[in-house]
């Protein structure tokens, strides 16, 4: 019976203090710090430049180009969001190695041994060689920059929607948008092209490029090449209608179809075209021992030309397109003038002038002198 009873002031206990204990204050606790990615510091710790958009780390001997690529990226950040359209979302953390070594050894991952630089969209960092470990690289570093802040971008962008895996990503896409954003397409990429034979098929350059340095400029060269050729056929917009399908979820294909009105497969087929007789003819002349070392500057001076023809083809679509906007502009302004006109003639048959207004009471047969 005393069991029975002490089990019967238990349970009562718990029903009569379980109400109290649900109403009593909650206790706020601080929340985990998100944990910060894995980067080794160098021996003598990192030197930080903080900015709006990035973060810049690098050894003490190289503050001052950490000071640099901060300033720059306080307007290229925002400045190639806008010209993605897409966010420029938080702080990007920008990491100068200052050796070779250090280069692969801060990653999270192996690097190529050619890279000048790193991306990784998914923690928002970025890898840089010091100038003291670049070899003699001609590319300004902020240039390269430029490159890998684009794809943190769009890396960033696209998995938005859930995409998952950047690997859903077509690499083509992605090098592609960085090298012609950072404007490292030119003249030099259209020798590469015309040199290497043929143009590689974009299905290759989906999930990766090659690991060797030759076959690799061949396709980063291609994949800003078919970019470019979109963009001279559509128009810019057609870049930024790419970009804003990707982000919604889209993938290449689709994305392209709904930017161009066209597919993957027939704008491929458009792109070789564009490059089949000046392919085999620049391929011809730049191998040929017979022409010698003049067939290399007949090959520059072909990319330069078509490059040119390219970007003034792209200028003049724009100078188009600004002088419709001027024109209709212009049209906006002519009926905004002529509505004005109207009414002003029409409050003028309304307006009573003062010389006209009769003060007191009109009385019959008076008239005014």
């Amino acid at each position: 019976m005393h069991r029975v009873l002490l089990a019967l002031w238990f349970l009562l206990a718990g029903f009569f203090l379980a109400p109290t204990a649900a109403l009593a204050a909650p206790e706020w606790r601080a929340a985990p710090a998100a944990p910060e990615p894995a980067v080794i510091a160098p021996s003598g710790g990192w030197w930080t430049e903080d900015g709006l958009y990035a973060r810049v780390h690098a050894a003490p001997a190289d503050r001052g180009v950490a000071r640099a690529l901060a300033d720059h990226a306080a307007t290229a950040v925002p400045r190639l969001a806008a010209e993605l359209g897409v966010p420029a979302g938080g702080a990007i953390e920008i990491y100068i190695a200052a050796t070779a070594e250090d280069f692969a050894r801060i990653q999270p991952g192996t690097p190529p041994e050619w890279a000048d630089g790193t991306a990784w969209p998914e923690d928002g960092l970025i890898f840089l060689r010091s100038p003291r470990a670049r070899g003699g690289v001609t590319t300004p570093l902020a240039q390269v920059l430029d490159h890998e802040v684009v794809h943190v971008l769009l890396g960033r962008a696209f998995a938005m929607k859930g995409r998952g895996p950047q690997a859903a990503v077509p690499r083509w896409l992605q090098e592609g948008m960085a090298r012609l954003m950072a404007h490292e397409y030119g003249p030099e990429g259209t020798r590469t092209l015309a040199e290497s034979g043929g143009l590689p098929r974009l299905a290759e350059l989906t999930s990766g490029f090659p690991q060797s340095p030759a076959a690799a400029q061949v396709a980063y060269a291609a994949s800003a090449d078919f970019l470019s050729f979109v963009r001279q056929e559509h128009g810019a917009d057609a870049l930024h209608a790419l970009v804003a399908g990707m982000s919604r979820g889209e993938d290449a294909g689709q994305a392209l179809q709904g930017a161009t009105g066209r597919s993957l497969a027939e704008l491929e087929a458009a792109w070789r075209d564009d490059w089949q007789d000046p392919l085999w003819w620049s391929h011809l002349i730049a191998t040929s021992g017979a022409l010698g070392w003049g067939a290399g500057a007949l090959a520059i001076a072909w990319g330069a030309w078509r490059v040119r023809r390219r970007n003034r083809g792209v200028l003049d679509r724009w100078a188009r397109q600004e002088a419709q906007e001027d024109a209709r502009r212009a049209a906006e302004a002519a009926r905004a003038a002529e509505e004005a006109r109207r009414a002003a003639a029409e409050r003028a048959r309304n307006v009573v002038f003062a010389d006209d207004v009769v003060l007191g009471p009109i009385y019959p047969g008076w008239t005014r002198p």
